[in-house]
């Protein structure tokens, strides 16, 4: 089960410099044939603005413009959508930081779920049921962080050596601030099992929801 989360750490802004890499296409209309006519199907036009979008959603609105070409995120904008120029600021800056976690890891993302994933290499991946996995997948907006019911019990007892993982798998990652969510989320309670959560990149870690595996 989803739940929401406050973000313990610094709002991260996405106001910097769009990087030259992401690609933004322009989707033409579709068309049909018949009896040697060409029919032009029109559909009303549609309009994203800053109301449409909320923290937990973190831009899912655009889900279905978002394609995977040659192992990269691109945005794929159909003539009859219109996007705030803020928000496609946001967006192209966003799946930036993902084709470029995509790149430096060597990782292929899967053109069905259109999202790539990293194991813990110290870890095992298949697991008891509920105990959980280390690993995380990139999502074209977001990273979701997946740690293991053993590693989430060290975090409880101080160690912070399994949080290690995440280095170089999630932008800016802090394992201190990590720790601290987690122990926000669940205290010293003993944990049901191995858990979720995402790193939001409108709002930093833990912006958004997390579960148990």
């Amino acid at each position: 089960m989803k739940k929401s989360i406050v973000s313990l750490l610094t709002v991260a802004t996405l106001s910097t410099v769009i990087l030259p890499t992401v690609s933004v296409y322009a989707a033409e209309q579709g068309t049909t044939n018949a009896s040697s006519e060409q029919i032009v199907t029109s559909t009303p036009d549609t309009t994203i603005s800053k109301k449409d979008i909320s923290q937990v959603d973190n831009l899912s609105i655009l889900d279905p413009y978002i394609k995977v070409i040659a192992n990269e995120y691109v945005l794929v904008v159909p003539e009859n959508v219109h996007i705030d120029s803020t928000i496609l600021q946001q967006t192209t800056n966003m799946i930036s930081q993902s084709n470029t976690l995509i790149k430096e890891n060597n990782a292929t993302i899967d053109p069905i779920t259109k999202t790539a994933t990293f194991y813990d290499n110290n870890s095992i991946q298949l697991r008891a049921y509920k105990q959980g996995v280390n690993k995380v997948t990139v999502h074209w907006n977001r990273v979701r962080i997946y740690l293991s019911k053993s590693t989430v019990t060290k975090v409880q007892g101080g160690s912070l050596g399994g949080l290690g993982f995440l280095i170089g798998k999630v932008p800016d990652v802090r394992i201190q601030a990590v720790a601290a969510v987690l122990m926000g989320v669940i205290g010293t309670s003993s944990p049901k099992g191995g858990l979720w959560f995402d790193y939001n990149y409108f709002y930093g870690v833990l912006g958004g929801t997390w579960g148990w595996q």
